[in-house]
């Protein structure tokens, strides 16, 4: 990574977690990334806005474990950031649908230069002579908490003194000032236009620390901001400061979203220091800082202020925290203070944060805003599998494996359900079909049959694993699963196994074989400790069919979420579970994922039950496990599959075997058919199917 690219980065880079926006000119719209290393990973195929991502329970661990493509290097997106060109990419502001709120007067420098403006009346050429009647008035600074008896007191000298200020009420009062900056997706991003409009003559920036919080109102990460002040305008009145504060482009933010993680924490940002550096063509030069450790508030101070009771945002909020810098220096002829030029260049930096850098230019001549609410819904619904509007009043085809199944589509309105065979060439229909219902029983290269279907939307599965499918399917082809199909009969196949291992049935089977009468006290279910790692549809319902056991279950998923744990948990959890069920989907995390390692991890006499995929469990380790006799383990599906004659499988002691069964009841058809309905309706609609399969599940 070059130097440029480094500095825009925090300093402790390789140890975050950063997210934000790439203006991406082969879709037109925005794109959701992550930096790892020097590339952008895209991570929209599985949270199509920040503000999605940021709802995560744990976004951070959400973003680790995304199977995200590398789309772009960092290096060269932030070379061709500044500017608005949409022929390129760009790095864009990291927030989008949060709403842009702000706090003022949280420093107590920046409470005096608001009373200078007002006292000032917004004519710059009489602050230098007003600064020093106000200082003096203060006996040289304010040392007080707002809202306390001291904070009060001051209120009342200053108010017999003539200096009353509507400033003094939010800076030293019980309530801080809160109000909305800008509009959502009107912030820019770094490298881009800041906007200083012509009819002020006396302003600067403002650079602050801005939380990024959820729905919530829980702060999920961080990042910076510069909240333009126009301090002429607001020193005229205070009702003037939506003329002072919401322009086009007088908002930024960036680079990316630190997220909060075990390292870095509120605590953190506590002690931050924002420096800030102007460079101006006429080669004025200032540099000053924010040391948030002087904040008059505190953080969750702010947020409650800003969410509660009183009010919500349900995509969330960016909430600038104020700043300590309120530039006095010089700018040209003495006692005029400090205004923006043209062409200055801002730098705004932080150890943790890394750097957001703009260049003021007259807001009249940055490109207009046209990218909002509208823009941002029209590109989603577009790039969406959902966006599956029918293109004429036909039915839409549907290529269907059996007879059955086109039975009970040919019930859904919009449908023309067509019989094909998968081993013989596709019927002439396939031209036009939208849908193809895949085979349930996958033989080798059955994704072959989407070649001849140049119309095909969507391949609709009949199994609740799509593995097999993932990443095979042509650009712009949606894949939707069987989910809800066969989480009863794999449940229960569960709750089979786990009662035939803890009451010693195959040993008691082997008995009758050999009519032998082989009477011992078995184990109960009862009290037993179940983690199942996966938090799907089977889980769910192996949950419900355990309940009238007297266990306890833990739910393990891919992010945590109220009920169900996340798997970065999983290493902590294994010892103290007395069995462990995977119904996990198989993917490239989860293959491999019952390792020697993992498999360590259980207590002597665990069971290790397999409903998910074999390719889930290291065979190998699970053999040996086995072969020692520390741990159990009953498996509806093994690696390989078929098992071959031969195998150690088939001899290894405490091991309950059966054929991938689990879902293999007298319903499973009928009931992967009423689902597949209940998915195309959907599709019929123009919506998206509620088992779209994002990413890799």
């Amino acid at each position: 990574m070059d130097a440029a690219t480094a500095q825009l980065l925090p300093a402790d880079s390789a140890r975050s977690v950063l997210v934000g926006r790439v203006w991406d000119p082969e879709t037109g719209g925005p794109r959701v990334v992550t930096v790892r290393g020097d590339q952008l990973l895209d991570l929209t195929d599985e949270f199509s806005t920040v503000a999605e991502l940021i709802e995560d329970a744990a976004p951070g661990g959400a973003v680790a474990r995304a199977a995200a493509p590398a789309r772009w290097s960092l290096r060269d997106v932030a070379a061709s950031s500044a500017g608005a060109d949409p022929n390129v990419p760009r790095l864009l502001a990291p927030i989008d649908l949060q709403v842009i709120k702000a706090c003022g007067i949280t420093f107590t420098e920046s409470l005096i230069e608001r009373v200078i403006e007002e006292r000032c009346r917004g004519d710059f050429t009489r602050a230098s002579a007003v600064r020093g009647l106000v200082m003096d008035a203060l006996g040289g600074s304010i040392a007080v908490a707002p809202g306390s008896p001291e904070a009060l007191r001051v209120i009342e000298v200053l108010t017999a003194q003539g200096m009353w200020s509507q400033y003094l009420e939010v800076g030293l009062g019980p309530y801080p000032e809160v109000f909305t900056k800008a509009p959502v997706l009107s912030a820019v991003g770094p490298g881009s236009g800041i906007g200083i409009p012509s009819f002020s003559q006396w302003n600067n920036p403002e650079p602050e620390l801005v939380l990024v919080v959820d729905s919530g109102g829980r702060v999920k990460g961080a990042t910076l901001g510069n909240d333009v002040n126009l301090r002429d305008i607001e020193g005229r009145s205070a009702l003037l400061l939506g003329m002072a504060k919401d322009n086009n482009a007088s908002c930024a933010v960036g680079p990316f979203i630190r997220l909060l993680d075990g390292d870095f924490t509120l605590d953190v940002l506590r002690d931050e220091e924002i420096t800030l550096r102007i460079a101006g063509r006429d080669g004025f030069r200032l540099e000053g800082h924010n040391s948030l450790s002087r904040i008059s508030r505190t953080f969750e101070e702010l947020v409650g202020a800003t969410y509660g009771v009183h009010h919500q945002y349900p995509d969330g909020f960016a909430l600038f925290t104020g700043t300590l810098f309120a530039p006095t220096q010089d700018r040209g002829e003495a006692g005029m203070g400090f205004t923006h030029r043209p062409g200055d260049r801002v730098t705004i930096s932080s150890p943790h944060l890394g750097t957001l850098m703009n260049t003021t230019v007259p807001t009249e001549e940055l490109p207009p805003w046209d990218f909002g609410l509208r823009a941002m819904s029209t590109y989603l619904r577009d790039r969406s599998p959902s966006h599956m509007v029918p293109t004429s009043s036909d039915p839409a085809v549907v290529l269907v494996p059996h007879a059955d199944c086109a039975s009970v589509l040919a019930e859904v309105p919009g449908l023309r359900p067509v019989v094909y065979d998968p081993q013989s060439a596709l019927p002439a229909e396939a031209r036009t079909a939208r849908v193809l219902v895949a085979p349930f029983q996958m033989t080798p290269g059955m994704t072959a049959l989407t070649d001849g279907m140049p119309d095909l939307e969507l391949v609709q599965l009949l199994t609740a694993g799509a593995e097999a499918w993932i990443g095979r399917l042509p650009e712009g082809v949606a894949l939707s699963d069987c989910r809800g199909a066969h989480g009863g009969a794999t449940a229960e196949w569960v709750v089979s196994a786990l009662l035939a291992v803890y009451r010693h049935l195959p040993r008691f089977g082997r008995a009758q074989d050999e009519g032998r009468w082989d009477y011992h006290r078995t184990e109960e279910l009862a009290g037993k400790r179940i983690l199942i790692v996966g938090a799907g549809d089977v889980a769910e319902n192996t949950v419900r069919r355990l309940a009238g056991f007297e266990v306890s279950t833990t739910l393990v998923g891919r992010h945590a979420r109220d009920g169900v744990r996340g798997m970065d948990e999983l290493p902590a959890l294994l010892p103290e579970h007395d069995a462990t069920v995977l119904v996990v989907p198989l993917t490239e995390e989860t293959r491999g994922m019952a390792d020697a390692e993992f498999l360590a991890a259980m207590p002597d006499g665990a069971v290790l039950v397999n409903a998910a995929r074999g390719p889930v469990c290291d065979t190998d380790a699970l053999v040996a496990e086995l072969d020692s006799g520390r741990l159990r383990a009953a498996l509806d599906v093994t690696d390989p599959e078929p098992l071959p004659a031969g195998h150690p499988l088939w001899k290894v002691p405490g091991l309950l075997l059966t054929p991938h069964v689990a879902a293999s009841v007298p319903l499973t058809m009928s009931r992967a058919y009423d689902v597949v309905a209940e998915q195309l309706r959907y599709f019929v609609r123009g919506e998206e199917p509620p088992n779209v399969v994002h990413g890799t599940y």
